[in-house]
């Protein structure tokens, strides 16, 4: 890791990107919420398909379309509308793209996991949910973001992969 960070924000991406076995822009093409077994809560399943690949930690590759669950969703049934949201699992939307700081699966599976923020790529430009992006070393666009990784390529701001 590197030794010294500008800010909170510095240090928070490159932990991001140290623990990431891929980061890719995806773009949310279906969400199907559901109950969880017991029925006491809703969770999401977001059917992602990759737009652009950023970087590859892993030996693997990622697939062109994958799914993410999220916590939180809303079912309506019966006449009743049943919703679970929180200010920390914010929806993916519909249609809009996302960058994500994917890890494959702790026991190797296919199982695939993403840090829980949305960041919001639109146009090349990378934006803020509801003010809680990290500055991304002051990457504002997704060439910048690719600048940021490369230079950190350099310095060898990961020797050792942790999660």
């Amino acid at each position: 890791m590197l030794d010294t960070f500008r800010n909170a924000d510095d240090e928070l991406f490159n932990t991001l990107m140290c623990r990431a076995d891929f980061i890719v822009v995806a773009k949310n093409i279906a969400s199907t919420p559901r109950f969880s077994k017991d029925g006491k809560s809703i969770y999401t399943i977001n059917q992602l398909k990759v737009e652009h690949s950023i970087r590859s930690n892993a030996a693997g590759r990622i697939p062109n379309v994958f799914d993410l669950v999220r916590f939180g969703g809303e079912i309506s049934e019966h006449g009743q509308t049943y919703r679970v949201s929180s200010p920390d699992f914010p929806p993916y939307a519909i249609g809009a793209s996302y960058l994500l700081f994917l890890r494959t699966g702790d026991d190797g599976g296919d199982q695939i996991q993403a840090e829980d923020m949305l960041i919001e790529v639109r146009e090349n430009k990378i934006f803020p949910d509801r003010g809680n992006k990290p500055r991304l070393f002051s990457a504002d666009t997704l060439d910048q973001l690719r600048q940021v990784l490369a230079a950190s390529e350099t310095k060898k701001a990961c020797p050792v992969r942790y999660r």
